[in-house]
């Protein structure tokens, strides 16, 4: 393919022997045929001369050049004069116009007839001979197939220089450094940032998966090897968050269970070295409450910690805990094992419904499931977040068809003043029960709606079919045994009958603080995007301005008032936001309202260029309307809800929000500049600026209706460096402001999550991309 050894090494045999086998070339043209660029004989007067009768001449200081002239000398000749672009240092790049640059310029200003051509049809002939080849590695795309030492060699790939001048679908190509530059040949200049916005979102997660032979179930099993014959001693424990609750060690004959359910998915030939790999009891254990150390401050939380006993549980749950516990861990090896781990459950939860059909029915299979598909989706990795988004349907349908969804079940019996022992112990564990299920079902709504906002898809859960009880108090939730649940549940004012999702909706109910705030809050939110979403279907199948049609724009106002009291009667005062994933769920939604934010992707290089050449009429018209300016609003406030979490819980689906809101500022800055607005921003006083992501105020009202001040701001929180306010215009400094939040929210770990380092790494090459126009 590639040549692999430098060009004027003696041992590259084939190249010479191909090069001297060739047909024998005058060591230099006459005056006469190298002035007209012709083939030249050895003869002292060539043949063309002599037809013509004109004097043939040479250059004397040529006549003697090929009987003194080395093999490798003469190669490296041919090739100086062969070569049609200049090889520079990789700390000196200076990249062509085959550029991003290039690619939006062909987007927003075709050349008149000719048609734009994809990354995948570039000419790379005229290259092969300069550079070698790495394996294909897809640099935005956490692999852990072939050698699972991240630390070595995988994880080194993540700090090589991102050029579409050296990447080709994942390929490397490295510079001949022994090449020499050819001095005739000026380097392009400018210097050009080393992004491709489409070959970007190739390689991202949110990219489309593109199957290879080297995706299989095999290649990421065998990353259990990872651990070596000492798994004790390959893993740091100190590594896991100290949980506030410990469980009982998990006991052998469970480990040996999950144990076989490995065995039961990998190779004969694999299983030896598995069964000395595999985790001791031990590590396991820390991993279950590593895992439940997260979950219990999660804000919908749904598996009941106090009342969890491990040896009491099925290996399939278990399995998956651990998986989960992994993902919390500042290690990449454990990340690694994990993944691993993933393909062993994702193979033996089928497997364990089948046996036996009454398990769709049963709460730890049902939680296994999820657990599950969960991990999957968000854990950067294309081929698992596809695999996973595509078995949602059927833990619901088990919900469902379970009748979970409705209030057929009856509540459970409240707890006594003189209830104790036994008879208080049966009442807190049926209860438990029973709030698991509802806290599942509510949980899975939630993250279907997630699912939903990231990859722009339909929702599977109905917001009008859930009459499931709503979530109980946090409290009573975490109440550490019956004595304190009894205690707790005594002391509330309860209403006798609980609301659902369902009564919320249709008789405009209350939500009291006998029930979990923010668990309802964010349930609320999900059953709001389920509107968004069938409003923003019918606008883009009608293909009408929102405004031309009152059925519409009758809907829209229902859905802004169904927020505007969500927000008026849930969320309170502005000043008392505290909570990081529910606000920023809340100004998501409203975001996607007022903006087409798959138009959006397709103008940043998630798809073909003729999809980015139609996005950039839509978003034309956008930038023109009220609308556009409400949704840098509330991307403005979604970094601002970014700053609220906690250190290390900025993950998941909330990543790929704050990646979205970011992803809002910089096309409404790109169209902008195409539109020729916002030019001369960069010397304004305080007073004539907008900030995006401060409170609301009658500024912020006057330049959503009428543009007025024109320029947006982005203000530094005292936690950055620096306080001087960065303009909307400065694409890479918005992006660097938003990648400083996550580096913020991780900077106590180094072993970051996939998708994060997947996400911030898309959004610094859109953030440094010159836009020509």
């Amino acid at each position: 393919m590639f040549a692999t050894k430098p060009l004027g090494a003696k041992s590259g045999v084939k190249r010479c022997k191909r090069m001297s086998n060739a047909a024998p070339r005058v060591s230099q043209a006459c005056k006469a045929c190298a002035g007209s660029k012709l083939k030249c004989d050895e003869d002292a007067s060539c043949r063309r001369c002599v037809a013509k009768g004109i004097p043939c001449e040479r250059d004397t200081r040529f006549t003697e050049t090929g009987d003194k002239t080395s093999p490798e000398t003469s190669i490296q000749s041919t090739i100086d004069q062969e070569l049609s672009i200049p090889v520079l240092e990789p700390s000196h790049l200076t990249l062509s116009e085959d550029d991003f640059s290039k690619f939006l310029k062909g987007v927003m200003t075709p050349v008149e007839g000719q048609e734009s051509r994809p990354i995948d049809q570039a000419d790379l002939t005229s290259i092969n001979h300069l550079y070698n080849p790495l394996p294909p590695h897809g640099l935005l795309d956490f692999r852990v197939d072939g050698d699972t030492r991240f630390d070595d060699v995988a994880m080194d790939l993540w700090d090589l220089p991102c050029s579409p001048s050296f990447y080709y679908n994942g390929i490397l190509l490295e510079p001949k450094a022994s090449l020499p530059i050819n001095p005739d040949i000026q380097p392009p200049n400018p210097v050009r940032p080393a992004v491709l916005g489409h070959v970007a979102y190739k390689e991202s997660a949110l990219g489309m998966w593109e199957p290879s032979q080297n995706d299989h179930l095999n290649s990421n099993i065998k990353a259990l090897s990872v651990l070596g014959d000492s798994p004790q001693d390959a893993i740091q424990l100190h590594s896991l968050e100290v949980s506030s609750q410990l469980f009982k060690p998990l006991s052998v004959g469970l480990r040996d269970q999950m144990l076989l359910l490995t065995l039961n998915a990998c190779k004969p030939e694999s299983k030896l070295a598995i069964i000395r790999a595999f985790p001791h009891s031990e590590i396991l254990s820390k991993l279950i409450e590593s895992f439940f150390s997260h979950h219990r401050v999660q804000a919908d939380s749904w598996i009941h910690g106090p009342s969890f006993e491990p040896n009491q549980q099925g290996a399939e749950l278990i399995l998956t805990i651990v998986n989960m516990g992994t993902m919390f861990a500042d290690s990449k090896i454990l990340h690694s094992l994990g993944f691993a781990l993933h393909e062993v459950a994702r193979l033996a939860l089928p497997v364990m419904f089948e046996r036996a059909n009454s398990m769709t029915r049963a709460l730890w299979a049902l939680q296994a499931f999820i657990l599950d598909i969960e991990l999957g989706l968000w854990s950067g990795i294309k081929r698992k977040m596809e695999i996973a988004e595509s078995h949602r349907q059927m833990p619901f349908t088990m919900l469902r068809r379970g009748r979970r969804f409705s209030k057929t079940y009856t509540p459970a019996d409240p707890p006594l003043p003189e209830d104790a022992g036994e008879t208080l112990q049966n009442k807190w564990l049926t209860w438990v029960e029973q709030e698991n299920y509802n806290r599942l079902t509510y949980h899975c709504f939630i993250m279907d709606t997630q699912v939903s906002i990231a990859m722009s898809t339909c929702p599977l859960i109905s917001f009008s079919e859930l009459k499931t009880p709503l979530p109980e108090s946090n409290d009573l939730w975490l109440a550490k045994d019956a004595e304190a649940w009894k205690a707790i549940y005594l002391k509330q004012q309860r209403q006798p009958t609980r609301l659902t999702l369902y009564d919320y909706f249709r008789n405009a109910a209350e939500i009291d603080s006998s029930y979990d705030g923010s668990f309802c809050q964010l349930v609320v939110i999900s059953g709001i995007w389920g509107m968004v979403w069938q409003c923003l279907q019918s606008i883009a199948v009608l293909d009408k301005p929102r405004h031309s049609d009152p059925a519409l724009t009758l809907r829209q106002q229902e859905i802004l008032q169904i927020l505007h009291r969500f927000r008026v009667n849930m969320m309170g005062d502005e000043a008392s936001w505290h909570d990081g994933p529910v606000t920023m769920m809340y100004h998501l939604v409203y975001m996607h309202l007022y903006i087409p934010f798959e138009e959006v992707e397709l103008f940043a290089g998630k798809g073909h260029q003729s999809d980015a050449r139609n996005a950039l009429s839509v978003l034309l018209d956008w930038t023109n309307s009220p609308e556009s300016r409400k949704a840098i609003w509330y991307a403005g406030q979604i970094i601002r809800a970014a700053e609220m979490f906690e250190p290390g819980r900025l993950r998941g689906f909330y990543t790929i929000a704050l990646y979205q809101a970011n992803l809002t500022l910089w096309a409404y800055a790109v169209v902008s500049q195409v539109k020729g607005t916002n030019k001369n921003d960069s010397v304004l006083s305080d007073d004539e600026t907008v900030c995006l992501n401060g409170p609301e105020t009658p500024l912020v009202q006057r330049f959503i209706s009428r543009g007025v001040p024109s320029v947006a701001v982005i203000q530094p929180s005292a936690l950055q460096h620096g306080n001087s306010p960065i303009r909307l215009m400065d694409r890479e400094a918005v992006v660097n402001y938003v990648l400083g939040i996550l580096s913020a929210n991780f900077s106590h770990v180094e072993a970051v999550p996939p998708l994060v380092e997947n996400l911030e790494q898309l959004l610094d090459k859109l953030g440094r991309a010159e836009i020509d126009v």
